[in-house]
């Protein structure tokens, strides 16, 4: 399974800015982060659904006040995601980030099987993807 949101950290620090803010523009944020959440997980059910249709069945939203999450909840995603074997990390289409390696050697095996597939990313694309957009649509309820 794999699940994506903000690091506790940047999240403490985006709740304390939201503090400052009227209800009007808690609601405009909040209505933000519906929608990123939402356009997460469109965009990760189109990019998985390349590799399995399943799997892109098993993506769902979950999104609470000031809070939304993406999860594909199937214990194969992430070995579609990161690939295994020789093959982890390999894709002529995606650079993966420091931050993906990090989340992704939580799922490294104990080399017991040689299974080699290559990485299919749908997840972390669609996320930083939809972060910049929310970046900025984010910086102009706060001008």
């Amino acid at each position: 399974m794999i699940s994506l949101t903000l690091p506790k950290s940047e999240l403490a620090k985006f709740n304390r800015s939201i503090n400052n803010l009227s209800k009007k523009g808690k609601q405009k944020i909040n209505n933000e982060i519906q929608r990123s959440t939402l356009n997460v997980s469109h965009d990760a059910k189109s990019n998985a659904a390349r590799s399995s249709s399943f799997l892109a069945s098993k993506i769902s939203p979950d999104i609470k006040k000031m809070e939304g999450t993406v999860t594909a909840n199937s214990n194969y995603a992430p070995y579609v995601e990161f690939g295994t074997g020789n093959r982890v990390f390999k894709t002529s289409k995606h650079n993966f980030t420091s931050e993906e390696k990090e989340y992704a050697s939580q799922f490294k095996g104990k080399g017991l099987k040689a299974v080699n597939l290559p990485s299919r990313p749908f997840l972390f694309p669609a996320f930083f993807k939809e972060r910049k957009e929310f970046l900025k649509r984010i910086q102009k309820i706060y001008k």
